[in-house]
This record gives structure tokens, sequence and C-alpha cells, in this order.
């Protein structure tokens, strides 16, 4: 099954509403996994928990964000903030 297949599907079977909560649920969870991420003092010669905890977190939230974009439009929006943030980026 392709990606795109999944993400449809995943929204036919449990619903935008039901996903949102999930959404939410998981942006918590990567909230939570950058702390414990950024707290963690780095060691160049393994890969902390940490990191594959919130690469796992920040996949999660890629998915349902992926879903979400099969019931709403947000090009507009997007477009508005990615040129609030070329605006940023001249300043700098």
């Amino acid at each position: 099954m392709k990606e795109q297949e999944i993400y449809e599907k995943a929204m036919v079977k449990f619903g935008t509403k039901r996903q949102l909560y999930k959404l939410a649920e998981e942006c918590g969870e990567l909230i939570q996994s950058i702390i414990k991420y950024n707290d963690e003092p780095a060691d160049p010669y393994k890969v902390p928990d940490e990191l594959f905890n919130l690469l796992g977190e920040m996949a999660d939230v890629d998915i349902l964000l992926r879903q979400m974009r099969l019931d709403f439009d947000w090009i507009v929006q997007k477009k508005a903030k990615l040129e609030r943030l070329e605006k940023l980026l001249e300043e700098v």
C-alpha cells in the first residue's frame, strides 16, 4: 500500500475528530521528547535513547499532519507563514 493510501484509509477509519485528538496527544509527546533530548548531555560516541524517542515522536506528528492535509486546506496559511519567515531571515 502506498503512503497516501494509508493516510486516506486512516482518515476514513478513524475520522477527523479522533485524528485531531491523536495529533494533539502526539504533539504533547513531541514536546516532552524535545525537552528530554535538550536536557541530555551530548555523547558523541552513542546515539542516546532521547534522540531515538525524539525522532519517533517527530514521525508520529508528521504522519498525523499528513492525514490532516486531506481534510484541511492550509496552503494559504502556510504561504503566509513562509513569507513571514523569509522576511525575518532577510532582517538578520
